[in-house]
């Protein structure tokens, strides 16, 4: 049966499933939290509806996984709700894409670790709000104002939503990066850092979006462009282990082109990105002087990509099949973004590929003759 252990109105509410004793551990360790508890027997639809929790505690049970697998897909007008596993007893069975947080043994410090992460759910819960309500605005300015002037609007706010997340996302970053790994906190330590990277995918598709909708084409140096993915790469959570990987063969001096250099380096982001994903080897990132041209590449030799694909991937949230969807994370905007950019320049994609063989993305920019510029 459900009952709530408060009725005075608290930041965040807990519903703990099939776990009667965890509630009086809880309310210690967490006392600002409102909590709800569900027995086996009861319907959980129920609860969700009443309640909108934004986490739901269960103990481990295969029965547990299957419903944290459908409770990712919950929504109802709400943030779907963190998905918090009692310490399991097997952890080898749990995958970081299963849960949001496994609690260690030690339940004395169960607040400490529930905090941060509601903190986190709350402030993407405020921004999406801010998000939803920016819409409804933009839906009522679409009868008033003329295109130019509605573009304008949009790409202030695609910058200001981007903006906004980066700032507490370095928080978090910050946060993690100074807890103290043992052996019992070095597993939720872990599952905070893959939350974090997928965050932190987030802010990227929308700082890539800004970047593609807002060019000025300028005298600028291929090696700026190139510096600014090699520092992307350095600070990506999600590639941390595998930065080892890209070989960037830039020579020391390329002469100056036509372009957008910080769109460029998204463009170089996004192919880099993709070619860590789609591989387990050497990622070359290279850039060579040919007729009046500077041609940036990056190479990988993984997965590859059937000629009759090759022409979709550029499409927004294409992957090439079902089963690299599934295999493979990310939403599939990246190519289609890099392509809107190189069409302000008026540059294509050239893409070399074949099943099993890799591929090579690579495209061209203008070189400026310093002597011929006013």
């Amino acid at each position: 049966m459900l009952d709530s252990a408060s009725v005075n109105p608290q930041p965040y509410t807990l519903l703990i499933y099939d776990a009667p004793c965890a509630t009086d551990v809880l309310e210690a360790a967490f006392p600002e939290a409102q909590y709800a508890r569900v027995d086996v027997e009861a319907p959980l639809d129920d609860a969700l509806a009443a309640y909108h929790p934004d986490a739901v505690l269960a103990p481990y049970a295969p029965e547990t996984m299957l419903l944290f697998h459908a409770l990712a897909g919950t929504s109802n007008g709400h943030a779907a709700p963190l998905r918090i596993l009692f310490p399991p007893e097997t952890a080898a069975d749990i995958l970081p894409g299963d849960v949001d947080m496994v609690l260690i043994s030690d339940a004395a410090i169960w607040g400490t670790q529930l905090a941060p992460l509601l903190a986190m759910r709350a402030e993407n819960e405020r921004l999406r709000v801010a998000l939803a309500e920016r819409e409804q605005e933009l839906a009522l300015l679409r009868e008033r104002h003329t295109d130019p002037e509605l573009e304008m609007i949009k790409t202030q706010i695609i910058t200001n939503v981007g903006h906004e997340l980066k700032t507490p996302l370095l928080q978090i970053k910050a946060a993690i990066n100074a807890l103290p790994k043992t052996r019992t906190t070095s597993k939720p330590i872990h599952f905070a850092e893959v939350a974090t990277a997928r965050l932190e995918e987030v802010v990227q598709n929308i700082t890539q979006l800004s970047q593609s909708r807002n060019i000025h084409l300028d005298i600028a140096l291929a090696n700026d462009s190139i510096e600014l993915a090699r520092r992307w790469l350095k600070n990506s959570w999600k590639h941390a282990d595998e930065r080892s990987r890209v070989v960037f063969d830039i020579p020391r001096h390329l002469p100056p082109v036509m372009a957008d250099k910080r769109s460029i380096g998204t463009v170089l982001q996004v192919l880099i990105d993709n070619a860590l994903k789609f591989s387990k080897g050497e990622v070359i990132v290279s850039a060579t002087e040919e007729a009046g041209c500077v041609r940036l590449s990056v190479q990988d030799f993984g997965i590859g990509i059937p000629s009759e694909d090759q022409q979709r991937i550029f499409e927004a949230f294409i992957q090439i099949d079902a089963g690299t969807t599934r295999r493979f994370e990310g939403v599939g905007v990246g190519l289609s973004l890099a392509r809107m950019i190189l069409d302000k320049h008026d540059a294509r994609f050239d893409l070399v590929s074949a099943p099993g063989e890799g591929s090579t993305f690579s495209f061209t920019l203008p070189i400026v003759d310093l002597h011929s510029v006013g």
